[in-house]
């Protein structure tokens, strides 16, 4: 009957969504890793593909932090910049409450590594604002408890 079937329909349709959720970090991890000039920004393109209203799947912090590290491993001009202003958007998202996913301890590290591998003068001086605002916000979670 009807009835009996409509729990196994939905398990299915939860494996699927979770297939396509798992399927989105495999293509932007894949892109992540690659080492040809773009890839970063393809990684960037699926994500926010997955982040926009239309996206049935909704990214997970996985999926933030590869792309995060696929800006860190990039040698393009303005690789750094990428990874920090993603970093931030996550932050203003979550702290609006736009989305339920939260800046982590590795989200911070991959953008301080994107700095540290970065040529750029102010290079040194971003990595340390970046450990200094972790460290900020975790005093104040802490304070908070």
């Amino acid at each position: 009957s009807k009835m009996k079937s409509a729990p196994i329909q939905a398990e299915r349709l939860l494996l699927r969504m979770k297939q396509r959720q798992r399927n989105g970090l495999t293509v932007i991890d894949a892109w992540a890793k690659c080492p040809e000039g773009g890839s970063a920004q393809k990684a960037e393109e699926i994500l926010n593909h997955l982040r926009s209203p239309v996206s049935s799947t909704k990214p997970n912090i996985y999926h933030y932090n590869s792309v995060i590290t696929a800006w860190a491993r990039s040698k393009e001009k303005g690789a750094p910049q990428k990874a920090e202003s993603l970093l931030l958007e996550m932050e203003a998202d979550y702290n609006d409450g736009v989305i339920e996913v939260k800046p982590n301890a590795v989200s911070y590290s991959c953008v301080i590594d994107a700095w540290a591998k970065s040529e750029e003068k102010q290079a040194p001086k971003r990595a340390l604002h970046i450990l200094e605002h972790m460290r900020n916000l975790y005093f104040e979670k802490r304070d908070e408890d």
